[in-house]
């Protein structure tokens, strides 16, 4: 990553841009459950319509706020890694331009193909993900783990078993997926590789009447990455069955313990409403940053066949 990266110069003005719009997205998240407690204490308790109607347009205007700044974000982020991604695609064509016979053979053509085309788009979309989510879910962890604590007292200690279950087993399902980041590049290759030469040499391929051999080629190769492909999609999959089984454990162990909370007074209902929102935001979040690791793989495993040709 280093070597592009080097070659390709980020914007600060435009990440320190990025960073605040998205530090004002997590700030309006982290509003939205304590508005929802003081609506359901302060307005639904004591029958209030006055208060209830208040916080609900006070909700309804940081709602849109939030929006509108998540967009903004999303919009400078696709910026960012749109021209990192072009710039990047320039140097290796001019790269290549230069290159000696020997350096080509050395590649290969269906090579250079897929690391200037799909190599670069792997990286362009990793580098969107981490711009949005790599900024965005730590903050909203860390502010979730303080309000949690500050709203829900012991009830957020269910926070203590469920996050080191969810980053151990999201580290395993993404420890094995992880595998197959490089078998499927290369397996990539070989099947443009093939593809590329039953083109170039359709006529020769023709002439000698061997179709069905180069058919049977491509064939294997296409069913060998389709098999690789597949193991590694059986294994990503298992990745949301296993975030949802914690998530709904972690919920139902929050209800749980809230209700004997409120039962004996320890707790307002609105306090149990927001902690458990708070609760789910911290698992959100750091779902949202097993996501970025997962494809981290996948896009470290291009920029490096990218910069063997810079």
């Amino acid at each position: 990553m280093s070597t592009i990266f080097a070659k390709v110069k980020l914007k600060g003005r435009q990440i320190a841009l990025l960073s605040i719009l998205v530090l004002f997205a997590a700030v309006a998240e982290m509003m939205l459950p304590s508005l929802l407690a003081q609506m359901i204490n302060s307005g639904v308790a004591n029958s209030s319509r006055g208060t209830v109607l208040i916080l609900a347009a006070v909700m309804a205007g940081v709602t849109v706020l939030a929006c509108i700044v998540n967009f903004l974000s999303v919009k400078i982020a696709s910026r960012i890694s749109t021209d990192f991604s072009a710039a990047l695609r320039g140097q290796v064509f001019e790269k290549v331009q230069s290159f000696s016979a020997a350096e080509l053979d050395k590649f290969g053509t269906a090579s250079l193909v897929t690391r200037s085309t799909s190599d670069i788009t792997n990286v362009q979309n990793f580098l969107t993900l981490l711009l949005r989510i790599g900024i965005l879910a730590p903050m909203m962890a860390v502010a979730g783990l303080v309000f949690s604590a500050a709203t829900g007292g012991q009830v957020s200690s269910v926070l203590t078993v469920a996050i080191p279950v969810l980053l151990i087993s999201c580290g395993i399902v993404i420890l094995f997926a992880s595998r197959y980041s490089v078998k499927l590049r290369k397996k990539l290759d070989r099947l443009n590789q093939l593809f590329l030469e039953s083109l170039e040499g359709v006529r020769v391929i023709r002439a000698f009447n061997k179709q069905q051999a180069e058919s049977r080629r491509f064939g294997e190769a296409n069913t060998d990455y389709a098999a690789t492909a597949m193991l590694s999609g059986r294994i990503t999959s298992l990745l949301l069955p296993l975030i949802n089984v914690i998530f709904g454990v972690t919920t139902a162990a929050v209800l749980g313990l809230g209700a004997h909370y409120v039962e004996t007074g320890a707790m307002e209902v609105g306090s149990l409403v927001a902690n458990s929102q708070y609760i789910s935001m911290v698992l959100m979040s750091v779902m949202m940053l097993a996501l970025v690791f997962m494809m981290f793989p996948t896009a470290y495993a291009c920029a490096g066949r990218i910069a063997e040709v810079l």
